[in-house]
């Protein structure tokens, strides 16, 4: 006689244990355990730990660091107005120290020719001050060289030096990147507007780059002409980028 399987079947218990899960070809499928309430708060108890860590702050040192800014051209108070205007936004236990190119250096940069004779200038005069082990100049932990440029000077003392050196172009390039998508350029004139082009194109940003407006002012004017003409140009030169 055929024993018939309904035979020993039993409805199932809705309090019965859950079947077993199916294996498939990855092996049992894990079991995520639920959150657990408290009583009267219906947010889980893993979300009341912050998922913020406690701040840290750096060492404490027994110097600021000290930064030499390069102004490469020969014009002594384009460099005290540079500190004049970093100061304010200076960080704590930075010391910023200003160094202006001494002469055969042009009193502006606004050619190749102006930027390689200021070059050999800077870097003969600077090797007078170099600390004993060659590594740097004097005890600067780092330095800027001023100009808006993809200047020489720049990989010289990268090449000589065992600092970090950074261009303010190339700071402020990063700089926009962080902020947003694209950026453009207020030049100077129309010479500083074509060099600016192949700049970006060679720090590898011409994707992100909408163009440079000149305001067809020498470097020099911008401290000779009164400040309500500079403002006027700039601003004319922002607003031609912005619509872009």
């Amino acid at each position: 006689m055929r024993e018939n399987p309904s035979m020993y079947s039993r409805p199932a218990s809705r309090s019965a244990a859950p079947p077993p899960q199916s294996t498939g070809s990855f092996g049992p499928m894990p079991s995520y355990p639920r959150h657990s309430t408290v009583q009267g708060d219906s947010r889980p108890t893993s979300s009341s730990r912050s998922p913020f860590s406690t701040p840290i702050t750096a060492p404490p040192r027994q110097r600021p660091y000290q930064i030499l800014l390069i102004n490469p051209n020969s014009t002594r108070s384009m460099t005290d107005a540079m500190l004049v205007h970093a100061r304010p936004s200076l960080p704590s236990g930075i010391e910023l120290t200003g160094y202006t190119a001494p002469y055969p250096a042009p009193t502006a940069i606004e050619s190749v020719t102006d930027a390689i004779m200021s070059t050999e200038a800077v870097l003969r005069d600077l090797a007078k001050y170099a600390a004993s082990n060659g590594e740097t100049v004097q005890n600067f932990d780092g330095m800027i060289v001023a100009c808006y440029s993809k200047h020489p000077l720049i990989d010289a003392l990268r090449e000589g030096y065992d600092v970090p050196v950074i261009g303010i172009m190339e700071a402020s390039l990063y700089t926009a990147r962080m902020l947003g998508g694209r950026f453009g350029i207020v030049a100077t004139g129309s010479r500083s507007k074509i060099l600016q082009d192949d700049y970006i194109a060679a720090y590898g940003m011409s994707h992100f780059y909408v163009g440079s407006e000149a305001t067809h002012l020498g470097v020099l004017e911008l401290e000779t002409r009164s400040k309500e003409e500079v403002g006027k140009r700039v601003q004319h030169a922002s607003r031609v980028l912005v619509s872009k």
